[in-house]
């Protein structure tokens, strides 16, 4: 059985996974407005289109654009699919730490890509880079749960709600004529802060345990995990991030005989291959970062809702959109970091529905 100390490191160490791991999500789509419409040399025009930074006084047109923020959206999402679609495929024979390192040059990269970027093409472009990061380190990370206890799916699931709140506040807090008053790409510039926590809460943060195979750099043999190592079905499933349930047992009974301590994969301890603790399956609860339907309407629908100065707060279009992403966001956050103080039962499931509806 882990130590405190150690069960409260890899806590820890997941809470900051699942923060990082969303963050350059959380922030495309919060500078969504400001990639279409504010890059440097490529505006596009509006119909009296007002100063940058000021509110509207009266409201006399529509907020048309040439490009919805919808196409942000979809570079945001569509490789964090394919890449889960894929992945199962080949990924488990990938080494978790080659598997972070490509996340966090592929998220810093996007940062950089977004940031000085001259058009919209381009832009897109550094979204795309920040979708295969989120989607490829979801699957990189869940996989890699199966070897810690399962408390860690719950603050996994903690900092990627938490990722969407600091990431929105940031963003609109730094671009904020009231607040800084930094154009979004100084914001940008500043927030590759965030890829280098990535990578000290992996390498400094976390422990990884002996089950977890190494890459040694010298010995090109560990670059790939050994097939022998993956062929059991237990790895296969913990690399797909997909659990088991034995039949005509509920979720209440293999919850209550779970041992929150104990890993789902640990060693052997005589030949050093992985074994279950108990022949048991697990489940395992985790939220993917993919949006849903509501995800998509809400980003495609808010950009057409804006007040004027009397009812918006006296904030310009753009500021008003940042700031709906905040307030969405705290609900996202509130929801994801709620595991394991509330429990819904299944009969009242279908309120999240009217929920939604309201």
């Amino acid at each position: 059985m882990p130590s405190v100390g150690l069960t409260a490191r890899n806590l820890v160490a997941y809470w900051l996974l699942g923060l990082c791991n969303n963050f350059a999500y959380v922030i495309m789509l919060s500078a969504a407005k400001d990639i279409l419409k504010r890059q440097e040399g490529t505006i596009i025009p509006f119909p009296n289109a007002t100063a940058v930074g000021k509110c509207e006084e009266d409201i006399t047109s529509r907020n048309c654009a040439q490009i919805s923020t919808g196409a942000v959206l979809l570079a945001d999402i569509l490789p964090t699919l394919i890449i889960k679609l894929i992945a199962p495929f080949f990924m488990h024979r990938i080494p978790f730490g080659v598997r972070h390192l490509v996340v966090v040059v592929f998220q810093a990269s996007s940062f950089i890509i977004v940031a000085l970027s001259a058009g919209i093409g381009m832009s897109l472009s550094g979204v795309i880079f920040a979708s295969i990061a989120a989607g490829l380190g979801e699957i990189t990370y869940l996989a890699m749960a199966a070897h810690f206890p399962k408390d860690v799916i719950s603050t996994w699931s903690s900092g990627t709600g938490g990722a969407g709140i600091v990431g929105a506040l940031a963003y609109a807090g730094l671009t904020e004529p009231y607040l800084f008053n930094l154009t979004p790409r100084t914001t940008l510039l500043i927030l590759l802060v965030v890829p280098m926590i990535f990578a000290v809460a992996f390498w400094f943060v976390l422990v990884v345990p002996a089950s977890v195979h190494q890459v040694a750099i010298a010995n090109p043999r560990t670059w790939l995990v050994p097939t022998n190592d993956t062929s059991s079905s237990s790895n296969i499933c913990a690399s797909c991030s997909c659990f088991c349930r034995r039949r005509n047992q509920s979720y209440s009974d293999l919850d209550s005989a779970d041992d929150d301590n104990e890993p789902l994969l640990a060693n052997s301890g005589d030949d050093g291959g992985l074994v279950r603790h108990d022949h048991r399956p697990r489940i395992r609860r985790h939220d993917s970062e993919t949006p849903t339907f509501t995800d998509q309407l809400q980003l495609i629908f808010v950009e057409l809702i804006f007040f004027d100065c009397a009812h918006g707060m006296y904030l310009a279009r753009e500021s008003q959109y940042r700031w709906y992403q905040v307030v969405y966001q705290l609900g996202v956050f509130i929801s994801r970091s709620s595991v394991n103080l509330i429990q819904i039962s299944v009969r009242l499931l279908p309120l999240l529905a009217v929920l939604q509806v309201l």
